[in-house]
């Protein structure tokens, strides 16, 4: 049979029914099943090319079909065209049953199947047969199912060369070039084109809103997406909708009937929606969607089928539309009541007249509070607290909310008021007042309030001013003195504020910056410097600050001399005399540099043990090892590596507290985590410390037990132990098991649990193959996997020889806690004192250390227990 399949073109992929329209409704349900039959050969009128056979074959075919609960007989398509179906070759079914299963769901294929046989006519295909609308359809879409586009149709097929049922050869050629082109023009459809399965879309369009067409309703527009005017939609009932609600057209107008692409209201009176609500909308469609279905054949390894119901489907359907009442707006504005201008940072409380909270809020820059998403109803509005320089408004007000709209409230506010005196004196000598010197009052906006100028008496006064803080500035002053800077003044309520504002004669100031001599960009702090007048007498003392700066009071221009007495303790004290001018309302900047007092640190790196790998003694120098310094605050210093005699010098280092930590160790050893202080306190001091390192010890350790004696025929099981013991890593952890399979066989495998997670494999080998074979993938340590070694598929004289347990890179310290163990099955012919040899082998690596564990177990066969009555006697 499966000669002949080969034989033969690819098996069909779609059988066509023996009608050519669909007039009935169809009607299928999802888990039901249906009979599928085959009807008469068909025409072989086509070729297809065999990659297996090198040659071109006819493409043989035969309809099938399934009758539907109407009676109707409904076209039956092939989906596994590799598998054997219901036709006419041998090894085929006259029929069998079918189990529906889903609604098919790849466009493509969807595509081809409505815009071919027998969805339109043989005409609108171009072919002139059924049989050949039959073939065409089926082989476009094998085609799809094979993803090929519709430029391989005419490379994969050609029109039939020779006779194969006594066929007349114009006939064949004159067919033949017809069903070529439907199949090219259905693939070219079918991947190309856009049309898309329908099924009934009904969206909701933005939100309830007051209707544009009706002013007295509130709607919820909702559209049928599906644009396809097959489709009508009936709206058959509503649920929970206020007195007064109907379904209308776009316009307003009542209606309940729909066509896809068209929209659709839900129209509710306006006064009726006070709170949340959902209405809920039933309905009834119907839809011009060619739905196809998916049955699954319920013989093993043969096709499955799609089927074609009626061009229309019903369905019946739900709307719940949720009705947002919280959707209106209301603003509250506040303003000075003198200037009209806002007020921000004013508090109100806001909640419904039925006690419901909605909450306290702060007017913005604008003195504005927007509230949205309210509802309907009555909202009271209470001012809780405004700007210290207004005062309160205490009355509370109603405003009413309708649906859907936006209001607001301008609320006013009263100014609290006082005044300012101002006393304008020389700094030096108070009793001097300053005439003719120019201040404007500002407000915290920038605005200039007012401008006046001192008086004889050194006064101003301004008068009735808004209580608060605003910026008094100096504009012009006296041609002798320097112009004041801006400062803050408060204005309280009822009161007049008076403050003494000094101006200071013309000087100069001293700066000096102390930096680092090696860095500039590093400020010294805590330097203290003595300043000294042109004739040596003291004038005053100064200390640089966190940025490395140091100012004198104002002083008059002229020479001085500044003089470092004190610095930093990391710092050479630098003691030469610096020249200084001061000039006329100038800062006199002068940099002043010290050196810091410097070393270094060596460390010297030992074995700490003997090492059985390398062969160091304890106490040996170690070579490259790399460290890293860093200072107090983490930063790299710098890196060392110990030479050949265990020595690495840094270069100069500041004096201070530094870390030092190892990155890299010698070879064989383990790296130390610990960070080592250390400390350098003078000028030019090497530090030394001596770190120790415990060399590499990698060990592993494989344990099994196992019964010392045993009959022929028994079970017997082997325990192990397996574990990392030494103190590193251990890479390549493998554990091997080497079966006696010459005497018994393995049946089960408990994996057993471990202290670390990782994932592992486990193969096999047996005594036909010598190449491991994976029995179970990424098993998890931390779970204990039973193995039923007996299920594998083995040859009757195949045996397992060997397991193999692969974990991989495992930490130090790994273990089996929960012990694996194998079960065996002893062969039943073992004779007496026959020994069963079971051997294990643990391996890993440490860098290029090869590390191995062995242990075996030896039981020995006695299938018969000497009986102790039978025993010779001895003695009298």
């Amino acid at each position: 049979m499966k000669n002949i399949i080969k034989i033969i073109s690819i098996i069909v992929i779609l059988a066509i029914l023996l009608q050519n329209t669909i007039s009935v409704a169809s009607v299928v349900s999802l888990g039901e099943t249906t009979y599928i039959e085959r009807a008469e050969r068909g025409f072989y009128s086509i070729e297809h090319w065999s990659e297996s056979k090198q040659m071109w074959q006819y493409v043989t075919y035969s309809r099938t079909y399934y009758t539907d609960d109407n009676g109707t007989k409904r076209l039956a398509y092939c989906m596994s065209p590799d598998k054997l179906g219901i036709g006419w070759i041998s090894g085929e079914y006259d029929g069998y049953d079918t189990i529906i299963k889903e609604k098919l769901s790849d466009v493509k294929l969807w595509r081809v199947l409505k815009n071919g046989y027998p969805y339109v006519t043989l005409s609108e295909l171009g072919v002139d047969y059924e049989d050949d609308g039959y073939l065409a359809t089926k082989q476009a879409a094998y085609c799809i199912i094979k993803n090929m586009d519709a430029d391989e149709v005419y490379d994969y097929y050609r029109v039939g060369t020779f006779p194969i049922n006594g066929e007349d050869m114009d006939e064949i050629e004159e067919r033949g070039q017809k069903v070529l082109d439907a199949i090219y023009k259905l693939v070219d459809i079918g991947n190309n084109g856009s049309e898309q399965m329908n099924g009934i879309k009904i969206k909701k369009v933005g939100d309830m809103k007051r209707d544009s067409n009706k002013s007295d309703y509130s709607s919820q527009e909702y559209v049928i997406e599906n644009n396809n005017k097959d489709i009508e939609i009936k709206i058959t009932e509503m649920h929970n909708e206020p007195k007064g609600s109907y379904i209308a057209d776009v316009d307003g107008k009542s209606k309940n009937a729909f066509a896809g692409g068209e929209h659709f209201k839900i129209m509710v009176p306006t006064y009726t929606i006070k709170k949340d609500f959902t209405i809920r909308l039933d309905y009834e469609s119907t839809c011009k969607n060619y739905p196809v279905y998916v049955a699954e054949s319920t013989i093993d390894n043969t096709q499955d089928y799609i089927l074609t119901i009626d061009k229309y489907e019903d369905e019946k359907g739900k709307i719940n539309c949720e009705i947002n009442s919280h959707i209106s707006t209301f603003e509250i504005i506040k303003k000075d009541e003198d200037t009209n201008e806002p007020i921000a940072n004013v508090e109100f409380n806001v909640k419904y007249e039925d006690g419901e909270e909605i909450g306290n809020f702060i007017t913005d820059e604008d003195g504005k509070i927007i509230l949205e998403n309210l509802r309907p109803g009555k909202i009271v509005i209470t001012e809780i607290s405004t700007d210290e320089a207004y005062i309160i408004n205490e009355t509370s007000s109603v405003h009413t909310i309708e649906f859907d709209t936006r209001s607001e409230v301008t609320i006013y506010n009263k100014a609290r008021r006082g005044s300012l005196e101002i006393i304008k004196v020389d700094k030096d000598n108070n009793e001097v007042p300053l005439e003719g010197v120019e201040f404007s009052l500002i407000d915290k906006e920038g605005r200039t309030i007012e401008t006046k100028t001192t008086d004889e008496n050194g006064k101003i006064t301004f008068d009735n001013i808004k209580i608060g803080e605003y910026i008094l500035r100096e504009n012009t002053t006296l041609e002798e003195y320097n112009l004041k800077e801006d400062q803050t003044v408060i204005i309280k309520e009822n009161e007049t504020t008076t403050i003494t504002v000094e101006n200071e004669k013309k000087k100069g100031q001293i700066e000096v910056i102390k930096v680092d001599k090696d860095n500039n960009n590093i400020k010294i702090p805590n330097v203290e410097f003595e300043v000294t007048d042109k004739d040596g007498s003291h004038i005053e003392s100064i200390k640089t600050d966190q940025n490395g700066c140091a100012k004198t009071s104002m002083l008059p221009i002229g020479e001085y001399y500044i003089q470092e007495v004190k610095t930093g303790n990391n710092y050479i004290l630098d003691d030469t005399i610096h020249q200084v001018v001061v000039n006329e309302n100038e800062v006199s900047e002068i940099k002043i540099e010290n050196q810091k007092k410097k070393g270094r640190i060596k460390i010297y790196k030992i074995s700490k043990e003997d090492n059985n790998i390398t062969h160091q003694e304890a106490g040996e120098p170690l070579s490259d090892v790399k460290f890293a310094i860093y200072n107090e605050e983490g930063e790299l210093i710098e890196y060392l590596i110990t030479d050949e005699e265990g020595y690495a010098i840094s270069g100069e280092l500041d004096v201070g507290k530094y870390i030092i930590q190892e990155i890299e160790a010698a070879k064989y050893y383990k790296i130390s985590d610990e960070k080592y202080e250390i400390e350098i306190t003078d000028n030019e001091e090497t530090v030394e410390i001596t770190i120790e390192n415990d060399p590499s010890k990698p060990e592993i350790v494989v344990e099994k037990d196992g019964p010392e004696k045993a009959k022929s025929g028994e079970e017997i099981r082997y325990d192990f132990n397996i574990k990392n013991s030494g103190n590193t890593d251990v890479n390549d952890f493998t554990w091997f098991d080497f079966l006696p399979y010459e005497k018994a066989r393995i049946t089960k495998f408990s994996t057993g649990t471990y202290n670390q997670e990782t994932l592992y494999n486990v193969y096999y080998k047996t005594n036909k193959y010598n190449e491991y074979i994976l029995l179970r993938e990424n098993l998890n340590s931390k779970v204990n996997n039973y193995i039923d070694i007996s299920a594998i598929n083995l040859a009757d004289d195949e045996k397992i020889t060997e397991i193999k347990i692969c974990f991989g890179n495992v930490k130090e310290g790994f273990k089996s806690e929960e012990s694996p163990y194998m079960i065996l099955k002893l062969n039943q012919d073992l004779a007496d004192n026959t020994e069963v040899i079971n051997e294990t082998i643990l391996e890993g690596h440490y860098e290029e250390y090869k590390l191995t564990s062995e242990d075996s177990v030896t039981t020995i066969i006695i299938n018969e227990e000497p009986d102790p009555k039978r025993l010779p006697r001895t003695g009298y």
